[in-house]
């Protein structure tokens, strides 16, 4: 796989992807909700709750947006039992990273599952990572757009006020 148009500062970026995001783009980082409730689990998604393919799972869709420009497109998965643990049903406008890094003492990354779609063919750089809360596994799926810049160092350049490229 060919990662030279990868955007590799923000895949491989430790931590809290929203802290980064906000850290870059001061108070301007919205989250849209796209969508949200239950679904039936994919073979992909059901594989990794580890639960049966057909299954309902709490699915939530956003898009994280840095002055109106869509920057990470994300969505999340969560067993019924994995949903109450994290409150997903009640985050509204908040993004999932955020109380994800929040909760660290109870909410443990057990592996990051990186598969990434090659920017050539038009479809984002995908990021997976699966979390475990209280016990229950939660997946999260992060889409990298074309609005994102590619460095996190031009971002924050950006966001000091120099010009936006790259």
């Amino acid at each position: 796989m060919n990662l030279q148009n990868a955007p590799k500062s923000w895949l491989n970026a430790p931590g809290s992807l929203t802290r980064h995001l906000r850290r870059a783009c001061a108070a301007t980082l919205s989250v849209d909700v796209r969508t949200e409730g239950w679904v039936s689990a994919e073979r992909e998604v059901a594989r990794a709750l580890r639960v049966r393919l057909g299954v309902k799972v709490w699915r939530r869709e956003v898009v994280l947006r840095c002055a109106d420009v869509p920057f990470v497109h994300a969505q999340s998965y969560a067993t019924r039992a994995g949903g109450r643990a994290l409150g997903l049903q009640r985050l509204g406008g908040r993004p999932l990273g955020e109380i994800l890094f929040v909760r660290a003492a109870y909410c443990a990354r057990r592996a990051i599952l990186r598969r990434f779609s090659l920017s050539g063919n038009g479809k984002p750089w995908r990021r997976w990572a699966l979390y475990v809360v209280r016990g229950h596994p939660v997946l999260l799926y992060e889409d990298f757009l074309p609005g994102l810049p590619r460095s996190r160092t031009v971002m924050e350049r950006c966001h000091a006020g120099a010009a936006c490229t790259g």
